[in-house]
């Protein structure tokens, strides 16, 4: 079945979305179109079928609107045993704007009517599903689709395969839980041991063992995994085969059915495991926890003994008990021998950053300290000063991450000095022979050249920086080459004005060279898009150098519609419509079409008239008007006696009416103009229409017009035959009247009177209620048939009655069940007619009284 959104609805959609208006789907539409393949795919060009062949439309209640998801909604038709017939196999989604939205092409569809009991109708209930981004906030949808209304056995066989597939990548293809599903031999025969497994992802269990039978041995054995759908659920379905070679398949239902080699039964003693077997126990999770062996990546949360013992200061240390550790490396705090550098860690002695590192005395006084600044970070400056705070007070070298800084001044030849920095000059200019190479700086001045830009710029969007050249096109100008404007060019060239006969040695807005003389060249020419050719000009040089030049136009279909030469003659190839008023130098030789005005003639013409003059005095040629000689000098007096006179008059021939003035409907007959009227001038008299006679030897019938004797009394056509009067008469009202008898199919008469003493001949009527427990009465010989549902009792004494009493006896009961057949013969079904009235009807299984449709016959 095809389906998809119209192109029509696919711009609605990009209008409503860009407009920010909601979309709005208001009803299905039902046709038949002819030849309509369902296969094919639709075509979302096509338009609406012609009302010819659209069969029902369907207007859509809010409470069959929803969405699934935010891309999609789904539009419900529910149509019900009360419509019909037609048949169908064109579904389309039409918008409030009468835009069709969406198509499906189905097979053919019957949807037929209830019509009891001649037919049983049917309900149909189809949905269409519109998927676009952001569909639910376009059409304005809040209300979650019914299950009914899509469908989620797709949706739920989706959730099966992905649960399968997530159990495949934990488990791989097959893993059986240690000796789950195991082919082992008992006795003289073989079974498949009670467990777990996963074939594919889907989990096969064995609650308890199972005996098999392979056909001969040796043979191989092989398990057949599928997930099988029983009533609303999806359960893993497996059986065992013997034949060698199996391979995964797909089922005519579309399952897929995995084959896995259980095991090779070598011989009545042999037998090859062939499974995949995992030693797992129980839950999943404990059982990678349990796992031994190595694992880099695996952090443990505690361990009581290390794989390899480690030597601590000499001492080997596994783990497992405690040791002492002493470090030979240390000074003891009672003073030793030191061999390798002293790192101090002093505490901050004033809480400000600073701290005392080192101390020298000498005779007890303090000579010069070691000191430095820093954070938690570190330090950050070292001071050596004189005193025991000279870190402190500065007076003396300070190293810091700046560099070194002295209190005094440095003396001496600063030649050898190297890193310094410029910034540090404060003082004097730097010669030139100083500098050299080049420089990587700001220059507020002005340099004689560069050889590059510090910020390349954009030259029509091309970056330049000086260091190499560029190419520079302007995409905003049309090239010298020719190419495409769109929009209109204008000339403003005080050199274009001149006079007409200079217009050879003016310059012009537009120029066209022409290099040959035989060839025609395009000035300009309008396309609709490049899809239509609309009109052209070109300028033809003639053929030579001499030759008269032509200004041609092409317009549409019509090659040269329009040619001007340079002799000013000018030629169309259609007609000329305007004002010629102007126009002179005519030759009345060229006069093909139209008539000359009176006003243009004047004066006596003595030539041959072949048309029609307005006037004449005498036709050149005497006429005989019904053997009447007529030339127009004189009146003549006409008789035609092959007419009939207003006054009436002898027929002998058949008069036929053809005008269509006559037709039209019967309710409007009064103003329709007949074929023959008679006016009545007398409201008490009876105006006969029409008289048959034998050669008016014998009055064969006639029909007369009665106006009822006064001007609001009914009026009468009356038919008179033979020796007959009064015949038959229809009066105003529709009443019929004859006096004989009616002879003829009767099937049709309806509403006809009972039969009584006064009317015996009338015919009788049959009456019934037509329901689900209804009945049926003959009226001619009073027999009664009656029907109905009802569920079964289950004991003697609860009746049924009957929908009307019988009046005289019921004397057939008949039951049968409607829903559930049994067929053994203890759960049958009984009646029994109570009375006129009322019935019973027993039905076993007595716990469970099934429905059960009965008929009864009486009178």
């Amino acid at each position: 079945m095809g389906a998809s959104i119209t192109l029509a609805g696919e711009s609605l959609i990009s209008q409503k979305l860009g407009a920010q208006q909601r979309l709005d789907v208001v009803r299905f539409i039902f046709a038949n179109v002819p030849g309509l393949n369902p296969n094919s795919p639709v075509n979302r060009a096509a338009p609406k079928p012609p009302a010819a062949q659209i069969v029902h439309t369907y207007t859509i209640p809010a409470q069959n609107i929803g969405f699934v998801n935010p891309n999609q909604v789904v539009y419900s038709s529910m149509l019900g045993s009360d419509i019909g017939d037609f048949d169908w196999n064109w579904i389309g989604l039409e918008t409030a704007e009468n835009v069709l939205l969406a198509v499906a092409y189905v097979p053919l569809q019957q949807k037929r009517k209830n019509i009891p009991p001649q037919q049983i109708g049917n309900n149909v209930t189809r949905n269409i599903l519109v998927m676009f981004d952001g569909a639910q906030a376009l059409t304005g949808i809040t209300i979650d689709a019914s299950t009914w209304q899509h469908d989620f056995t797709v949706r739920l066989k989706g959730i099966d395969e992905r649960e399968r597939l997530s159990n495949r990548d934990m488990f791989g293809r097959a893993c059986f839980y240690r000796s789950g599903l195991q082919v082992e031999k008992v006795a003289a025969g073989y079974q498949l041991k009670p467990g777990l497994a996963y074939i594919e992802g889907i989990r096969v269990e064995l609650a308890s063992a199972l005996p098999i039978a392979p056909p001969a041995v040796p043979a191989p054995v092989w398990l057949h995994v599928t997930l099988r759908r029983e009533l609303n659920d999806v359960l893993a379905s497996w059986k065992v085969v013997f034949d060698p070679n199996q391979v995964d398949f797909l089922d005519s239902d579309g399952r897929w059915h995995y084959c896995i080699p259980l095991a090779h039964l070598v011989s009545a003693n042999q037998i090859n495991d062939l499974r995949t077997v995992a030693p797992i126990d129980g839950p999943l999770v404990d059982h990678f926890a349990a796992k031994v062996g190595h694992y880099p990546d695996l952090r443990s949360g505690s361990a009581t003994k290390l794989a390899n013992a480690r030597s601590i200061n000499g001492v080997a240390f596994d783990g497992t008990q405690d040791i002492t550790v002493r470090d030979a490396t240390k000074l003891p705090l009672t003073g030793g021998t030191m061999i390798g550098d002293v790192e101090f860690a002093a505490e901050n002695y004033f809480g400000s950053g600073w701290a005392r590192g080192l101390l020298f005395t000498s005779g007890g006084k303090a000579v010069g300290s070691i000191g430095g600044f820093g954070t938690s970070a570190g330090f950050q400056t070292l001071f050596m000063g004189l005193g025991a705070d000279g870190y402190a007070t500065g007076n003396g070298v300070r190293v810091s991450v700046d560099g070194v800084a002295i209190t005094g001044l440095l003396h001496g030849n600063g030649g050898g000095l190297v890193n310094l920095n410029a910034n540090a000059l404060t003082a004097g200019s730097v010669p030139r022979a100083r500098l050299y190479g080049a420089y990587d700086i700001q220059v507020t001045g002005n340099a004689g050249s560069a050889t590059r830009l510090e910020t390349p710029r954009l030259i029509n969007g091309v970056p330049f920086d000086g260091t190499q050249n560029i190419a520079i096109g302007d995409g905003s100008k049309l090239p010298l080459s020719g190419g495409m404007l769109t929009g209109g060019v204008r000339f403003n060239v005080p050199m274009i004005g001149g006079s007409f006969v200079s217009w050879q040695e003016r310059q012009t807005a537009i120029q066209i060279d022409c290099p040959a003389n035989g060839a025609a060249y395009s000035v300009w020419k309008g396309t609709n898009w490049s899809e239509r050719h609309l009109a052209a000009m070109e300028v033809y040089a003639g053929g030579t150098s001499n030759s008269v030049p032509s200004v041609v136009m092409h317009v549409g279909g019509t090659v040269a519609a329009f040619i001007l030469d340079g002799s000013g003659h000018l030629s169309i190839k259609g007609s000329y419509f305007g004002d010629g008023g102007q126009l002179t130098g005519l030759n009345a030789n060229a006069l093909t079409l139209g008539t000359l005005p009176k006003a243009r003639l004047s004066g006596t013409y003595d030539i041959a008239v072949s048309g029609n003059a307005a006037t004449a005095t005498k036709l050149a040629s005497p006429r005989l008007i019904n053997g009447v000689a007529f030339d127009g000098t004189a009146n003549i007096a006409i008789a035609d006696n092959s007419k009939l006179p207003l006054s009436g008059g002898l027929l002998t021939g058949t008069v036929t009416y053809d005008f269509p003035s006559m037709a039209g409907g019967f309710v409007d007959w009064r103003a329709r103009e007949p074929a023959m009227q008679i006016n009545s001038t007398n409201n008490g008299s009876a105006y006969l229409i029409w008289k048959a006679t034998n050669w008016a030897e014998r009055h064969l019938a006639s029909m007369d017009v009665w106006s009822g004797g006064g001007s609001n009394t009914p009026a009468n056509v009356v038919f008179h035959v033979g020796n007959t009067n009064n015949a038959l008469t229809i009066s105003e009202g529709g009443n019929l009247n004859i006096v004989g008898t009616y002879s003829g199919d009767g099937s049709r008469l309806t509403n006809l009177p009972q039969a009584t003493a006064d009317v015996p001949g009338a015919v009788l009527k049959n009456t019934a209620s037509l329901s689900p427990n209804g009945w049926w009465k003959c009226a001619q010989t009073g027999l009664i048939r009656q029907w109905g549902l009802t569920l079964g009792a289950s004991d003697k004494v609860t009746h049924r009655s009957f929908p009307i009493a019988f009046p005289n006896r019921c004397v057939s009961l008949v039951a049968s069940r409607t829903s559930v057949f049994y067929d053994d013969v203890l759960t049958g079904t009984n009646t029994l007619i109570v009375s006129n009235t009322q019935f019973s009807v027993i039905s076993g299984p007595f716990n469970s009284p099934d429905e059960i449709y009965w008929e009864a016959t009486g009178y």
